[in-house]
């Protein structure tokens, strides 16, 4: 299920970009606060005991809480390397706010429970 979300997301960003989003420097905004969402419930839901099921996402949890934004910038500047960085950085904020909400989703079901 974790590669249809990020599927979606990207393909929310690819749209937004085509359809002209000004993405500088809302590329930037998109990207810090869908990082900061996935991170935030991503680390809320390991500490309730769930499972982190992207497995990249589960080898760069090993370095601890920074492991996730280190993937996530690497992936930003390989990406936004070839594509353009602040067209990148939309796009992967928009596959973070698609996580981060499926996780805050997952966390009120939890806590609901």
């Amino acid at each position: 299920m974790w590669w249809r979300l990020g599927f979606i997301g990207a393909l929310l960003g690819v749209l937004g970009v085509h359809l002209g989003f000004p993405v500088y420097p809302w590329g930037l905004y998109v990207y810090a606060g869908g990082l900061v969402l996935d991170l935030w419930t991503t680390l809320e839901a390991l500490d309730l005991g769930g499972r982190e099921e992207n497995p990249l996402a589960r080898v760069f949890l090993r370095l601890g809480i920074w492991g996730l934004p280190f993937m996530s910038l690497l992936i930003l500047l390989l990406t936004g390397a070839t594509w353009g960085f602040f067209q990148a950085a939309f796009v992967l904020g928009m596959v973070h706010l698609v996580a981060g909400s499926n996780n805050l989703r997952s966390l009120l079901r939890l806590s609901a429970s």
